[in-house]
């Protein structure tokens, strides 16, 4: 089945090649961010309260663990990027 028709794609394939591009700007900042140097250590914790207890003897902060993590993630969609989107 083709899906273009009458010189037009449908309404829903276009809402989805734009979200995806707008997902596709959103996720590249952080694509091309170089690692922190605690990025791997705050991803090996296992539980919240080690890494609240890492975070008030001040070893890493608050924006260390979450960049790690945001990195990680868009990371990880960019790789799974072709999966269907809902909209």
């Amino acid at each position: 089945m083709a899906l273009v028709q009458n010189g037009e794609e449908p309404a829903w394939l276009v809402i989805v090649q734009r979200k995806r591009k707008i997902r596709h700007a959103a996720l590249q900042p952080y694509l091309h961010q170089t690692a922190g140097i605690h990025d791997d250590a705050i991803i090996a914790i296992n539980g919240i309260e080690e890494l609240a207890e890492r975070i008030a003897i001040a070893e890493f902060t608050a924006q260390d663990v979450v960049s790690a993590y945001v990195r990680k993630a868009a990371l990880a969609h960019h790789k799974v990027g072709s999966l269907p989107t809902h909209t």
